[in-house]
């Protein structure tokens, strides 16, 4: 199997018209907005290698800004991450899916927000339990430390977390795992389905998750992820460096695969 299946799949899965009308990669998020919906990622940093795309992409087709996702200049694959989540992160695409549910709209503080994460909806679930988490999220070994044995594995380790190259060893023997939407973007996720598959339950995490039933075909069990409501003011939120301020112009949900 190609380790761009993934992306070939997404890519080829959007049925889509519209158009780039604005874009922008800012130091924390990356957003693409078309007609009718705006895509939202986490931005991965790194322009080393040079663009796919050398035009600007304002006015390009949603499917073809979605193919910049295989980029290895990391700026551009935020970019086409986003796009991709343009399409898929959106509740028509959603609402008719077995399994979606929506978590309540306009969580301004980050007390009500932290609610309504995939982190406490799985507490139970977890307890007693091997759970890994790939990358650091906020205060989530004062949340998980006391109900399991916690392994955080994140590409710039803080104190107590393993590097991201313990993963290939470690992440088998995991009964848990939450995985970052950012590893598609940064192109690690295949190979974490690929070390995990059929051993470990996975839930991908963050708005940077695309909503697509085609992650189960590779291991996922669980997407958590983000949509777009107020998009104009979300736009402005990213593009001013509003980091948390994002989380008050949309809604978080789920969809079991």
């Amino acid at each position: 199997m190609s380790s761009w299946e993934i992306y070939d799949q997404l890519i080829d899965g959007i049925e889509s018209t519209e158009t780039i009308e604005r874009c922008v990669a800012a130091s924390d998020w990356t957003c693409v907005q078309t007609q009718t919906n705006l895509g939202v990622v986490m931005t991965v940093r790194g322009t080393s290698r040079p663009r796919l795309m050398s035009e600007n992409m304002i006015g390009k087709p949603l499917k073809e800004a979605a193919q910049l996702v295989k980029s290895w200049n990391f700026i551009e694959a935020s970019l086409g991450m986003a796009a991709i989540n343009a399409y898929y992160n959106r509740r028509e695409f959603l609402t008719p899916l077995p399994g979606f549910k929506t978590k309540p709209l306009k969580n301004k503080t980050l007390a009500e927000r932290k609610k309504q994460e995939a982190f406490i909806a799985f507490a139970d679930e977890v307890k007693g339990k091997k759970v890994g988490i790939i990358g650091h999220f906020p205060f989530i070994e004062q949340q998980y430390g006391p109900l399991c044995e916690l392994s955080i594995f994140e590409q710039q380790p803080q104190d107590g977390d393993f590097p991201a190259s313990a993963s290939e060893y470690l992440l088998a023997e995991q009964d848990f795992a939450f995985i970052t939407g950012v590893t598609l973007t940064n192109k690690t996720l295949p190979r974490l389905f690929e070390v995990s598959k059929g051993k470990v339950k996975i839930a991908m995490v963050g708005p940077s998750v695309p909503m697509s039933p085609i992650l189960a075909d590779h291991g996922a069990n669980n997407l958590s992820g983000f949509l777009a409501i107020e998009q104009d003011e979300l736009f402005e939120a990213v593009a001013q460096g509003r980091q948390m301020e994002i989380f008050n112009f949309g809604q978080m949900v789920s969809l079991d695969l």
